[in-house]
């Protein structure tokens, strides 16, 4: 008895597993569905290092005190900067960068 327990179980665990494996590629399901890529995605570690390179390249905000982070293509801006006029060159910099959907500046300024 316990035996065929023990195999209706395992069946049963096959099944669920099997259906989710068919759930996590719904693609593959439809062959008339089609898939259009228009060039290649960045992804947020290359979106962030990117911004920060290009923020690193600008004379006035190379010695600026600026954290980036990139989450699903979206870039935050943190740290202080010494001026607003900073705070705006960092924002358009980052906007500049393939791939970034938003930015979200909360950069500071304690300066003019």
């Amino acid at each position: 008895m316990t035996s065929k327990l023990n195999y209706a179980l395992l069946g049963a665990a096959l099944l669920v597993l099997s259906g989710y494996s068919a759930a996590q590629t719904p693609l593959e399901a439809s062959t008339t569905d089609s898939v259009i890529v228009t060039g290649p995605r960045s992804t947020d570690s290359e979106i962030r290092a990117e911004v920060i390179k290009r923020i690193d390249e600008n004379p006035a905000l190379r010695n600026e005190n600026i954290d980036v982070q990139s989450f699903d293509h979206n870039v935050y801006l943190y740290g202080s900067v010494t001026s607003r006029m900073g705070g705006e060159e960092a924002d358009a910099i980052a906007r500049t960068v393939s791939g970034v959907k938003n930015v979200y500046n909360g950069l500071g300024s304690f300066g003019a």
